[in-house]
């Protein structure tokens, strides 16, 4: 008995201090988990207010307030996340015309970066239509905006044919160290790497604007980041995103715009959010796509999203990071593209963020009110003259 009761007694000393350590080791596994949200816009193209110029009445369906509004939701829902812009944002609504006609005094701020700015973006890369007004049109709209903007594989063009030698017109990447929280409430200092690829055919396709073929040149997405990520991973990245403004097309007969494909395929590209073709990913619309899961919102295993055009939607990719010695990696993702509205009713999930519209109300109806002018030629339909 008296066996037995020393036996009891260690027992009752040890057993508490067994379940301080199983504790102990289960604070430390939550500790090593992050879950991080990477949240898109793409080709806005001057749809800041749920508005139809052309029809000249409100909208449900689109509209950046209305997105604005979304992005509040998503970033009320997780401890860490990250805003991003995929670029085509200067050109294609009316209110885009009007500033541009007008001109934009060097103390003004585009209506577009100014809502940007209010939302608090993190990076942005160019698209197209970012030319269309010109160059210095285009310098004059993004030097306002309070987050970078990345291009790798926009150079000038110094006509030397010497590949070594040539200079980013863009920072080709950017390195954001932010403060991210883990499960178990614990900050962690994290590098993210954030790299912009603009559309090979941008410059072809604006070469009349202030003679841009002469000042600017493009260079292969594919060959681009295979290049940079290497870099950026020795640069202490612990997660890399690539931000494509290029169409997602299928493997083997992908055409020069539609190259977002061969990124995920890059080993260190942990993330894709892309633009340029006005659809949504995941959906139906990529079905069949060999490597492609529509349920994960995958490519070849990397998370991925589009998120259709002038606000219609939100990209969400939810990430999750686990420790592993000293490097972050991600374990597993999941990607979806919000809508606005109600895919079924067509009217709105969300009402239009108000910071957002006091800021740009005024110019809006600057806009409305010149279109119905009589000098105006707004009520002509606007089209494209790239895709």
């Amino acid at each position: 008995m008296t066996n037995v009761r020393r036996m009891l007694a260690a027992l009752a000393v040890a057993l508490p201090l067994l379940l301080i350590v199983a504790a102990g080791e289960t604070g430390a596994e939550e500790a090593d988990v992050i879950h991080l949200r990477l949240l898109e816009t793409t080709d806005l193209h001057g749809f800041i207010m749920p508005y139809n110029y052309g029809q000249q009445k409100e909208v449900t369906t689109y509209g950046f307030a209305l997105t604005a509004s979304l992005i509040k939701q998503a970033r009320s829902e997780v401890k860490n996340s990250l805003l991003f812009d995929i670029g085509d944002l200067l050109q294609g609504s009316y209110l885009d015309k009007f500033v541009a006609d007008k001109g934009l005094l060097p103390d003004e701020v585009h209506p577009m970066i100014r809502a940007m700015n209010l939302m608090g973006y993190d990076a942005a890369t160019v698209g197209n239509h970012e030319f269309n007004y010109g160059i210095r049109f285009m310098n004059e709209a993004l030097d306002d905006a309070n987050f970078p903007y990345v291009s790798a594989n926009l150079f000038y063009d110094d006509k030397d044919k010497k590949a070594k030698n040539d200079i980013p017109y863009f920072r080709p990447y950017v390195m954001l160290n932010r403060t991210l929280r883990d499960e178990n409430g614990q900050e962690h200092e994290l590098k993210i790497g954030v790299i912009g690829l603009t559309l090979p055919q941008t410059i072809a396709w604006n070469r009349r604007f202030e003679r841009l073929g002469g000042i600017l040149k493009t260079k292969d997405i594919y060959k681009t980041a295979k290049k940079y990520v290497p870099i950026m991973k020795k640069e202490g990245a612990d997660v890399i995103v690539a931000l494509s403004h290029n169409g997602l097309g299928k493997p083997k007969v992908m055409k020069k715009n539609n190259e977002t494909y061969s990124l995920t395929t890059i080993k260190g590209i942990d993330a894709v959010m892309f633009g340029h073709i006005h659809k949504v990913f995941p959906s139906k619309t990529f079905a069949g796509i060999r490597g492609v899961n529509l349920e994960k919102g995958t490519i070849n295993g990397v998370a991925a999203v589009e998120a259709g055009r002038w606000g219609s939607h939100l990209g969400v990719i939810d990430l999750t990071l686990k420790k592993k010695k000293n490097d972050w990696k991600v374990v597993s993702s999941h990607a979806e593209a919000r809508p606005v509205f109600d895919p079924k009713t067509g009217q709105a999930r969300v009402q239009p963020n108000p910071e957002v519209v006091n800021a740009v109300h005024a110019i809006h109806e600057a806009a409305l009110n010149y279109m119905l002018s009589p000098s105006s030629d707004f009520l002509r339909p606007q089209k494209s003259v790239q895709p």
